[in-house]
């Protein structure tokens, strides 16, 4: 009886070692600025903003363990008395279980925070999008980045420093 235990117990763990279903198996995907669905910068009110795809769909497929590198476009010229303020911008990754279509963006879309996406190596014009679970969902992100004037950046430099600016020559 022992015996028989011993080959059983062996022959489970030999069994179950060599199983596996590559659904967590990692891949990255660098989407350029020139790789990307969306057109680029679309100017809103006060804010210019990206999309990594229509929202209506398709979304990009994001399979367990994917990684997005995202580089985004060049920022459009503004008029001379604005600015983008990067400083304030943060991506905002929605996850979905179904994927859009051209006429309905997906109804079960969610913020994808916590451990639906985690955002990575950001920097002002790219970032990466992390699916650290082994889902399969769809993915949809967009970058808002305000668009402040010279009257919003804050106090002037001779302000700043305590300068009366009308006693100054």
């Amino acid at each position: 009886m022992r015996g028989a235990l011993v080959t059983f117990g062996v022959a489970l763990l030999s069994s179950t070692a060599s199983c596996t279903t590559h659904q967590c198996d990692t891949a990255t995907i660098d989407l350029g600025a020139d790789e990307q669905p969306t057109p680029g910068w679309a100017l809103g009110d006060g804010e210019l903003v990206w999309q990594s795809s229509p929202a209506f769909g398709p979304w990009l497929p994001f399979p367990g363990g994917r990684t997005y590198v995202f580089t985004l476009p060049p920022l459009p010229p503004l008029p001379s008395n604005e600015r983008a303020d990067l400083e304030a911008a943060l991506p905002s990754p929605y996850v979905a279980l179904v994927q859009g279509t051209a006429d309905a963006a997906p109804a079960n879309l969610t913020p994808a925070t916590g451990e639906l996406a985690q955002i990575e190596n950001a920097t002002p014009l790219s970032f990466s999008v992390v699916n650290p679970t082994c889902a399969q969902y769809y993915l949809w992100v967009e970058m808002r980045v305000p668009v402040i004037g010279a009257s919003d950046d804050g106090p002037s430099d001779e302000a700043a420093l305590g300068v009366d600016a009308s006693t100054t020559e």
